[in-house]
């Protein structure tokens, strides 16, 4: 397929413009960015809004260091490996000692996550942001059962449900509350 217009283009996160005019959307950009779309997050079964305040505050603080580093053009190479990355943690993000790609290296998720995380408690640190629950998140990375995945296998395991009867079970009891 071609894209004929930048807005086909789907990837993990695209920047994004408020402006209405008739302009392209890489035009738009030029103007400025009001915010970036993050296409690959899932919604928490476990959350009536589909996502909770500390989870956001939490991808803030994730997305907010890439606001302070350089962002020189990303190569061929960390192009796979990203994607490889992408597609790994997606398909087996649970698997115990699953190893990812940082500069032609494996590198242990739980290790990443932790360099992410020591990361991300400097700037809470530096910027005054104690409200972020991040020892939550470092807990979650030695302790595989407070992740959403494992509650939603628990829950479904625990109550001899399939996935599409959990779905539904969650989707009625939000409907109900809305209601």
């Amino acid at each position: 397929n071609i894209l004929q217009i930048e807005d086909e283009y789907y990837g993990s996160s695209r920047p994004k413009s408020n402006m209405t005019s008739e302009d392209r959307p890489s035009s738009k950009l030029l103007e400025g960015i009001d915010y970036i779309e993050l296409r690959s997050i899932d919604i928490d079964p476990f959350s009536r809004l589909g996502i909770d305040e500390g989870t956001m505050k939490f991808i803030s603080l994730l997305v907010l260091p890439c606001a302070y580093r350089d962002s020189p053009r990303i190569s061929k190479s960390e192009m796979h490996e990203i994607k490889k990355n992408d597609l790994d943690v997606a398909l087996e993000g649970r698997k115990e000692g699953l190893k990812l790609m940082k500069n032609n290296k494996h590198i242990g998720i739980r290790e990443w996550g932790i360099q992410i995380i020591e990361e991300m408690s400097s700037l809470i640190e530096t910027h005054g942001l104690d409200n972020l629950p991040i020892e939550k998140y470092r807990t979650m990375l030695d302790n595989q059962s407070e992740v959403k995945s494992s509650k939603t296998l628990s829950t479904i395991l625990d109550n001899n449900l399939s996935f599409e009867e959990f779905g539904s079970s969650q989707s009625q009891e939000y409907k109900d509350y809305f209601d």
